[in-house]
């Protein structure tokens, strides 16, 4: 078995390396900025330049702990010469894959420290001094000239978009034949985000399996929640010990929605089999995803609406799912009760302007007490909807307070796409009677009407309303009538 570390690479091999994927026509190399001293932050994309980028989804793959954790280097190294084999073309037409091994050159070839984590200025790039390097709630660097390479990181983030960060991390090979043991998940120790796309990392891990090689299954046994702060006191070591921490591979997800996905790797193997499972996945997903990832899924509430991603190519959709991030905290759904077989309906608000449409001055609190009938709503479309069914309630979800604590945000410039999850079997026929949004009936379309798609996990109605309509609407109301066939 090659492991990813026997021997530290020169700063001449790295470049050679590089050079050569640029010499096959399939790559081409970027310096999105410099440390301190000069010396190039690279970032290498490999992808088949013919087919548009919009029609393409993003994967970012960052060493931002190497520097001194070399040993993932070797394995960027195996990644990239096989991403860039005859028999990955139609990878290469599907996504465009960047790759950048050393975020911190310096740490990793400028210095004989066996574990240099830290730039020339003494700062870490990955552990970005646990959040305080920034400043909020804008997420920009506070001094980007003494965290530069963190700086180019962020730069290709945010010009990419990525649907999935890979972290890769190893072993520093401080000690002749060390290795590391490997593993993979989306939640590791130092990370908040609860276990996230399961099935994605299932098929990394099959992929990985194939060869000489496991990794630890980390969603399967680190099984515990992370602490509320109320119950790291009170209730000791019954939930995942996790450092509240903000790490700066979670930038890639606070500001884009991306799923970050972190690896220790041992072996070389181990990292271009783990691109591939995750590439394979992309290629054949889930019906539901509508998508490669589950990461256009933007926001979801406990009863059956998702904020999805608008758009029919992934760049449209990649787009979209940065600009409704940056909206999830002004987003308050509502549910229709109670429910009736054959019916669903549910809400979504969009700051304290589209509250104050759906409740008025009625306190969110109180809505339970209130029926239907008596809502001051003061959108004609939605009073229509209220009382034109048999549902006599409507509750918020996530709720907060009351509509003033909602910050007020701008209506979607890219349109958006309303999820509705219909509690029927897969194996069920179903017809859609029909499907309203604030009172007026919608046709079947992929731009603007409804989808209805049988996922893996059911039946589902995906709404979708084009920017025209976003930019000027703050409610949305959906009504979903249906019947079961068999």
């Amino acid at each position: 078995m090659e492991k990813a570390f026997y021997r530290h690479y020169t700063w001449e091999e790295y470049q050679a390396l590089l050079d050569w994927a640029v010499g096959t026509g399939y790559a081409r190399l970027e310096i999105p900025g410099h440390s301190s001293s000069g010396i190039p932050v690279y970032a290498l994309n490999v992808t088949d330049f013919s087919v548009p980028a919009d029609l393409k989804y993003n994967i970012l793959v960052a060493g931002l702990h190497v520097g001194g954790e070399r040993a993932a280097l070797r394995a960027f190294y195996g990644a990239i010469r096989w991403l860039l084999r005859p028999s990955s073309s139609k990878y290469r037409k599907a996504y465009n894959v960047t790759f950048m091994p050393a975020v911190n050159p310096y740490g990793c070839f400028k210095t004989d420290v066996d574990q240099q984590h830290t730039n020339e200025a003494g700062f870490d790039p990955y552990t970005g001094e646990h959040g305080k390097c920034f400043s909020y709630p804008d997420l920009r660097l506070k001094e980007p000239e003494t965290h530069p390479e963190l700086q180019a990181f962020i730069d290709v983030v945010d010009a990419l978009k990525p649907e999935i960060l890979l972290d890769w991390h190893g072993a520093n090979g401080r000690y002749r034949d060390e290795h590391m043991r490997e593993s993979l998940g989306a939640s590791l120790s130092n990370h908040l985000i609860m276990p996230w796309g399961c099935r994605v990392l299932s098929a990394m891990r099959k992929e990985i399996c194939k060869g000489r090689s496991a990794v630890f299954d980390l969603e399967e046994y680190l099984e515990r929640i992370p602490a509320p702060v109320q119950f790291q006191e009170l209730v000791q070591n019954r939930f995942r010990p996790s450092s509240a921490f903000f790490y700066p591979d979670l930038y890639a997800y606070i500001k884009h929605h991306t799923m970050p996905i972190v690896m220790e790797i041992g072996l070389v193997e181990t990292g271009w089999r783990a691109l591939k499972g995750l590439l394979d996945f992309g290629l054949c997903p889930p019906p539901e995803y509508k998508g490669a990832f589950p990461v256009d899924h933007i926001g979801v509430d406990f009863g059956n609406l998702v904020v999805h991603s608008y758009g029919e190519t992934p760049g449209n959709r990649r787009a979209s799912r940065s600009e409704l991030q940056s909206k999830q905290d002004g987003m308050l759904s509502f549910y229709l009760g109670p429910m009736f077989e054959g019916r669903a309906g549910a809400c979504l608000a969009l700051g304290r302007d589209g509250v104050a449409k759906m409740a008025g001055s009625i306190p969110l609190r109180k809505m339970g007490e209130y029926p239907a009938c008596t809502f001051p709503v003061e959108c004609e479309a939605a009073r229509r909807v209220l009382e034109g069914g048999r549902e006599r309630f409507w509750l918020p979800l996530m709720t907060k307070a009351n509509a003033e604590t909602l910050p007020d945000v701008q209506a979607p410039e890219l349109g958006m796409t309303l999820q509705m999850f219909l509690p029927i079997g897969h194996r069920k026929k179903l017809h859609v009677k029909e499907v309203q949004l604030n009172g007026v009936a919608l046709q079947a379309s992929r731009t603007y009407g409804y989808e209805l798609i049988c996922g893996s996990d059911g039946w589902h109605v995906f709404v979708n309303l084009p920017p025209d309509l976003t930019k000027t609407e703050k409610l949305f109301c959906i009504i979903v009538s249906y019947e079961i066939l068999n």
